[in-house]
């Protein structure tokens, strides 16, 4: 039976299944000293990744200078790649900071992916990906979550990439002649942020959905072992052996998912913040804003990014490992009322209590990943949604009848 490998099991024989991982990260700029690389690979992410975050700091102290002003024709817009500089103020702070949201969360996620390199405790989370590797990939079901999640990542990337460029080639065709040059170099500079900004803040969500769906499996493979061991098997003393190894096998994995969980909450409400406050104001400017067919496309491909990377994945993919912990959480319950031997009773009882009642994937320390909240989430979305569309209504109502009265 495949369990997730332990930290300190690491050897030889298992750095070749997390080859397949370092190669994964580094196609996206992203470099782990605690997982073994090349040298000369290791060197050039570590180039990469600090100036890809100095290039951001810069970006974000763009968005909000240009948060607070009004862009209008003057050549220091273009220069600066406003993102609305061609279509003059309309909607510009809006764009501006539904961008300035992504950038500072992206900023926050990487800076904080920095940090787990010198912080023990924040690097269990890897364990789960020994299963990227194919040869770690033993059933049907590992390989089919493997593809979905490379499947997933792709499509986060690719649709990041090409909303932004969308988006840019509107400023890029109604660019000045003079101003040209510094607009092919935003428009390249942008694309590289909306890569990263896809990384950080949506592949990582990709990234914590495999994590989920892996611990899932790996506790409804235990769960159903105990299942058996208890409708099939005699209490004896071959089976007390037994009862103590899964007993151990349960232990461990618990102790990962707490181990896991430290790392995965600061980066999931990062993640969460940027996208929650970014998703309503995507909605309004999609279906209730009249722009430009490219713009329109961009917002459709921004808004689906944003909803999977952030508002939706976590959350099913956490109710999905909750379940199945719950589930295997059960079976050993049943196992206590059975005639087992007096140490292992005390075992499931010291598990259960120390699980009774937890929230095992969480942010901000409170909300826990599962349906329940997802709906809440989607409700909140929803009446933030109808405030905008109040909001701006009422706005535009008001200058309507400000034109009628000037004229």
């Amino acid at each position: 039976m495949a369990t997730l490998i332990d930290m300190k099991e690491i050897g030889k024989p298992h750095e070749n299944l997390y080859e397949y991982f370092n190669n994964y990260l580094a196609k996206q700029l992203i470099h782990l000293n605690y997982l073994p690389v090349n040298v000369s690979k290791s060197s050039f992410l570590v180039l990469t990744c600090s100036l890809s975050l100095f290039i951001y700091f810069g970006a974000i102290l763009k968005e909000f200078w240009l948060l607070f002003s009004d862009p209008s024709d003057d050549p220091i817009f273009y220069k600066l790649g406003a993102p609305t500089v061609s279509l003059g103020f309309i909607f510009h702070r809006e764009i501006s900071l539904i961008l300035l949201l992504w950038l500072s969360g992206t900023l926050y996620c990487a800076l904080f992916i920095k940090y787990t390199q010198y912080s023990k405790k924040h690097q269990s989370w890897i364990q789960s990906f020994v299963y990227l590797s194919p040869k770690a990939s033993v059933s049907s079901l590992d390989k089919l979550i493997r593809k979905s999640f490379l499947l997933q990542t792709r499509i986060v990337l690719v649709f990041s990439v090409a909303g932004i460029a969308l988006f840019q080639m509107i400023t890029l065709s109604r660019c000045p002649t003079s101003l040209i040059a510094y607009c092919l170099f935003n428009y390249i500079l942008n694309i590289f942020n909306a890569f990263l900004t896809a990384v950080y803040l949506g592949s990582t969500g990709c990234m914590f959905t495999f994590h989920c769906m892996m611990l899932g499996v790996t506790f409804n493979r235990l769960a159903k072992r105990v299942d058996k061991m208890i409708n099939y098997l005699a209490i004896n003393k071959q089976t007390a052996k037994h009862i103590n190894v899964y007993l151990h096998r349960v232990t461990k994995e618990l102790r990962h998912l707490n181990g896991s969980k430290v790392f995965w909450e600061h980066l999931n409400s990062t993640i969460f913040l940027s996208t929650y406050l970014a998703q309503s104001v995507l909605l309004y400017l999609l279906f209730f804003v009249s722009v430009p067919f490219l713009m329109k496309c961009s917002f459709f491909l921004m808004a689906i990014v944003n909803f999977l990377g952030g508002q939706s994945i976590h959350f099913i993919a956490g109710h999905i490992a909750k379940v199945q912990i719950e589930k295997c959480l059960f079976q050993l319950n049943r196992l206590m009322f059975r005639r087992i031997p007096g140490p292992s009773k005390i075992k499931i009882i010291q598990v259960l209590e120390h699980t009774r009642g937890g929230k095992f994937n969480t942010i901000f320390s409170a909300v826990e990943y599962s349906l329940a909240s997802l709906i809440m989430v989607t409700s909140e979305n929803a009446v933030l949604f109808m405030l905008l569309i109040v909001n701006y209504s009422r706005r535009s109502f008001n200058v309507t009848q400000l034109v009628e009265e000037i004229g």
